[in-house]
């Protein structure tokens, strides 16, 4: 029993080292190249391979990906940005409920003028 545990925390390190997630803070997003200031920052989860780098929001099925963790990143405050621009310019009775409840978050995501 002692000999499977031991095998199982062994296979679990190293699953955890190879695999190459771990998670970053996002505190910016950028729209036709401006960087527009978060109230609350996003978490996101980096992933990491042999070929590229990527970085996801779940919360708003958003990903960027690169050659380098700051490429992904980059990639995916992009995509944010672009999907907020959109929402914001889209009357709600056109979009669905996912991409309402998108919009939604980051509206109470964005900072304002002033704050």
């Amino acid at each position: 029993m002692l000999k499977c545990l031991s095998m199982l925390v062994n296979l679990h390190n190293t699953l955890d080292v190879s695999l190459g997630i771990c998670s970053t803070s996002i505190t910016s997003i950028t729209a036709d190249g401006t960087e527009i200031p978060l109230r609350i920052p996003i978490v996101a989860i980096i992933e990491e391979d042999e070929d590229e780098v990527g970085a996801r929001v779940p919360e708003f099925s958003a990903s960027g990906f690169g050659s380098t963790e700051s490429e992904a990143i980059a990639e995916l405050k992009a995509e944010l940005g672009d999907l907020y621009v959109e929402l914001i310019d889209t009357p709600d009775d056109l979009i669905g409920a996912l991409p309402k409840r998108w919009k939604q978050g980051l509206i109470n995501l964005v900072m304002c003028d002033g704050e």
